[in-house]
C-alpha cells in the first residue's frame, strides 16, 4: 500500500513517468482489497462466459449433482463462488509468467429510456479481480492529473458535485449542451494505448491492457466469440477509468481554448452600465432633495436594469463541466465564441474517433432550458415573484413550473426537477396512470408489508434526495402524493381493505406497520417529507472511498487464520457465495436459507464441505451454531489512511486458536 501511496504522490508531477508498475500486480494484498470491494455485489454471481459443460451442470438440481460436478462447478471460475487464496496465487502466477488471459465478456442488451438498447458486458468475476487491481493502479497514476471539471466515476465526486458547480455559474449568455454518440463503444484502442504510454512505460502492463481490450464478447444465446475492434465494454470495472483517461484529451482542449482567451477571461468584471449609473445618480439627488416618492420610482426603474454592461467585448467567461460522456458549457460572450468552441470540440472528438450526438447536442440561449444529468437548467430571464400561503389542493396537478416561493434575479442559474418526466417514469413502472393518478403496484401485493413500505421509501427518498437543490422543490409534493397513495392502494389490495380512507384511519398518513419479533415490537412506516422549503444549496454529499483510505481488510474470510464455518478445518478454505438472501416472491431453501438466517451472502468453507453444499448434503446445517464454537479474528494492518482493523467475512476461528492468537 505504501508503494501505491508513493505512486500517487509521484504522479502529482506532470512530467513523472511510471516504470515497472506491472510488478505491483503481484501484490496479494491488492487482490484482497479488490475482492472485499466486489464480493457482495449480486452481479458477481452472474456467470461470465460458460462452456457447454458448465451450462449443463448449472441446469441440474443440487441433489442430482455428483461430487465431480460440484467440484467442477466450484473450480470453473465463472462466478466468485470458490474464491480462495489459492485462486489468487494462481492468478498472480499466470501474471508473472504473462500467461494470464481475459475471457470474452458475455454481452446482454439492456433497454434505454428512448426505446433503444445499450450493450452491457458481463465479465468473469475472477477477471474482475484483475480489472479492479488494474483500476487501482490506473487511478493512482491518472487521478492526480484529471481535470477538476471532470466529475464522473471519480473519488468524492458525483452528479451533485457536478451540478453544484453549475449552480455557481452566473449571467450565462449561451449554453453548449453536448453528448458523445456511443462513447464507450467507439473508444479507439490504439489512441487510448498512446495516451496510456505517455505516463506508463511498462510494456508488460500495456500488454495486459491490450489483452483486456481484445478479449472480445459472446452474445447471450451464442457461443461464437466476437472480436472487439474498438470500445470498452460498459459494465466492466475498468471501463470508467479508461473512458476518463480517454476524455481527458477533451478536457485539455477546453483548457487550451481558455488559454487562447486568457486576457479577457482574467478581466475581473464587466464595464459599468452608463444608464444604470445615470439613474442611480438621479435617485441619490432626489433623496437629498427630500423627494422620496420620485426617488422610489427611480429605485424601481434601477432594479429593472443590469448594473454592468452586458455586451462588454473585453469580458468573457467559459464555464465547463463533464460527467463521463455528458458535458455542458456556459459561455458569457458573443454567439460567435460559442460557435467557435462547438466547432473545436467537434473537431477534437473527430481526432479521437468520436462523434457528437446531434440529437442531444447544440447551442442554446441562456434563458432556454437544457437538460443535464436529469435536471432542467436555464437562466432566470426576469425578476419574478410568486407566493402562495398554502400548498395547492390538487397535488396530482401540481406542475414543475409552480412553487410556493419563486423570487430570483436574472443572473442566477435556475434548476428544476422534470416533474412530467418523473410522473411518466412512475406511469411506466405502474405506480400511476398516464394522468398521474395513483395505482396499486400489483406486482408487489404478495410482498410482506414491511418490504413494500421499504421499497416505496427507497423510491420516494431517492427522488427527493437527488432533487433536494432544485428551485421547484415544492412541486415534488406531487411525486410524494402519487407514491403515498399508490402504497395505500397496494396495501388495501393485500389487506382486503375497501378504501384508502379506512387504511389511513387505521395506520395513519405514514402507514405505520407494527410487527413483533421475539417479543420486541418493530415499526416500519412511509417516511413523508414535511419540509418543502426551497434551498438552492442543499446538495447531497457524494463521498466515495479515497484511493488509499479504503477499509483495508487483510483477512477476507479465506486468509490467514480463517476456518471452515462448518467443520472448523483451516486447510483449503474458500468462500461459498450466493447471489442474494432476500428473493422476492420466492421461498429460500437449502443452505441458502441457512445463510439468510445469519444475514450472510458469503461464508468461508473448506473444499470438502463446499462440495457437499453444492450437492445439497448440508441443507439442514444450522449456521447459527457457529457463534458457540468460533470467535472473530481481528488483525490490524497499517495503511496510508491510518490503522484499520481487518475482519474475516464471517469472522470465525476455533476458540482455542483465538486464545493463542490473543496471547
Amino acid at each position: 500500500m505504501k508503494r501505491l501511496s508513493n505512486l500517487t504522490k509521484n504522479n502529482q508531477s506532470k512530467d513523472w513517468i511510471n516504470k515497472d508498475i506491472y510488478r505491483l500486480m503481484f501484490d496479494r494484498n491488492l487482490y484482497m482489497i479488490a475482492y472485499n470491494k466486489i464480493k457482495s455485489k449480486p452481479g458477481n454471481m452472474t456467470p461470465g462466459t460458460q462452456t457447454r459443460t458448465q451450462k449443463n451442470i448449472g441446469r441440474k438440481q443440487e441433489k442430482d449433482k455428483t461430487e465431480e460436478d460440484a467440484n467442477y462447478e466450484i473450480a470453473s471460475g465463472t462466478t466468485l463462488d470458490g474464491m480462495s487464496e489459492e485462486v489468487i496465487d494462481t492468478i498472480i502466477k499466470e501474471l508473472k509468467d504473462e500467461r494470464f488471459q481475459f475471457k470474452p465478456v458475455r454481452r446482454v442488451d439492456i433497454p434505454k429510456p428512448n426505446g433503444k438498447t445499450r450493450p452491457l458486458g458481463v465479465p468473469s468475476p475472477r477477471d474482475k479481480l484483475v480489472q479492479e487491481v488494474m483500476r487501482m493502479l490506473l487511478e493512482a497514476i491518472f487521478e492526480p492529473r484529471f481535470s477538476i471539471q471532470s466529475h464522473g466515476f471519480r473519488p468524492n465526486r458525483g452528479t451533485h458535485t457536478c451540478l453544484k458547480e453549475v449552480r455557481n455559474w452566473q449571467s450565462i449568455d449561451w449554453f453548449i449542451e453536448a453528448d458523445i454518440k456511443g462513447c464507450f463503444d467507439n473508444i479507439d484502442h490504439q489512441i487510448l494505448a498512446t495516451i496510456l504510454s505517455k505516463k506508463i512505460q511498462d510494456q508488460r502492463f500495456l500488454s495486459l491492457y491490450w489483452k483486456a481490450a481484445r478479449a472480445g464478447y459472446v452474445l447471450m444465446d451464442e457461443s461464437t466469440i466476437h472480436q472487439t475492434l474498438s470500445g470498452v465494454p460498459q459494465g466492466t470495472i475498468i471501463s470508467p477509468i479508461l473512458s476518463n483517461i480517454y476524455l481527458t484529451e477533451l478536457d485539455r482542449e477546453i483548457e487550451s481554448i481558455k488559454e487562447a482567451y486568457k486576457e479577457k477571461l482574467e478581466q475581473p468584471q464587466r464595464k459599468g452600465n452608463k444608464e444604470y449609473k445615470r439613474i442611480q445618480m438621479q435617485m441619490i439627488r432626489l433623496n437629498k432633495a427630500g423627494k422620496s416618492k420620485e426617488a422610489f420610482q427611480k429605485r424601481k426603474h434601477l432594479q429593472s436594469l443590469p448594473s454592468k454592461e452586458k455586451k462588454d467585448k473585453n469580458y468573457l467567461r467559459i464555464n465547463y463541466v463533464r460527467y463521463a460522456d455528458d458535458f455542458l458549457l456556459g459561455i458569457i460572450g458573443p454567439k460567435s465564441l460559442a460557435i467557435e468552441i462547438y466547432e473545436r470540440i467537434t473537431k477534437k472528438l473527430a481526432e479521437l474517433n468520436l462523434e457528437m450526438n446531434k440529437e442531444k447536442s447544440g447551442i442554446l440561449r441562456g434563458y432556454e432550458e437544457t437538460k443535464f444529468l436529469g435536471t432542467k437548467i436555464s437562466m432566470w430571464n426576469q425578476t419574478s415573484k410568486q407566493t402562495a400561503s398554502k400548498a395547492p389542493k390538487n397535488l396530482t396537478q401540481l406542475s414543475e413550473n409552480q412553487s410556493q416561493q419563486d423570487k430570483r434575479v436574472g443572473n442566477y442559474i435556475k434548476m428544476k426537477a422534470p416533474i412530467d418526466t418523473l410522473v411518466e417514469k412512475l406511469y411506466k413502472d405502474s405506480f400511476c396512470d398516464h394522468l398521474g393518478d395513483p395505482l396499486a403496484k400489483v406486482a408487489w401485493v404478495n410482498l410482506d408489508p414491511r418490504e413494500t413500505i421499504h421499497r416505496y421509501n427507497s423510491i420516494l427518498w431517492g427522488i427527493l434526495n437527488y432533487y433536494s437543490f432544485v428551485d421547484n422543490y415544492t412541486a415534488l409534493q406531487r411525486i410524494q402524493f402519487i407514491l403515498q397513495h399508490s402504497l395505500a392502494k397496494t396495501l388495501c389490495n393485500k389487506l382486503r381493505i375497501s378504501t384508502r380512507r379506512q387504511l389511513f384511519e387505521k395506520y395513519g398518513a405514514n402507514i405505520t406497520w407494527t410487527t413483533e419479533v421475539n417479543k420486541v415490537k418493530k415499526t416500519t412506516e412511509l417516511k413523508l417529507n414535511h419540509n418543502w422549503k426551497i434551498d438552492r444549496r442543499r446538495f447531497m454529499d457524494n463521498p466515495s472511498d479515497k484511493i488509499f483510505r479504503e477499509n483495508y481488510y487483510k483477512i477476507t474470510g479465506f486468509g490467514k487464520g480463517s476456518a471452515c464455518a462448518i467443520c472448523g478445518c483451516t486447510e483449503s478454505v474458500e468462500m461459498h457465495h450466493v447471489r442474494h438472501i432476500r428473493k422476492v416472491n420466492q421461498k429460500l431453501t437449502g443452505f441458502t436459507r441457512q445463510m439468510a438466517l445469519i444475514n450472510r451472502k458469503q461464508v468461508p468453507v473448506c473444499r470438502p464441505c463446499h462440495i457437499k453444499i453444492h450437492q445439497g448434503k448440508l441443507d439442514d446445517f444450522n449456521l447459527k451454531e457457529i457463534g458457540k464454537n468460533f470467535t472473530p479474528v481481528i488483525e490490524k494492518r497499517s495503511t496510508s489512511g491510518g490503522e484499520l482493523a481487518g475482519i474475516s467475512a464471517l469472522g470465525v476461528m476455533p476458540r482455542h486458536k483465538a486464545k493463542l492468537q490473543n496471547k
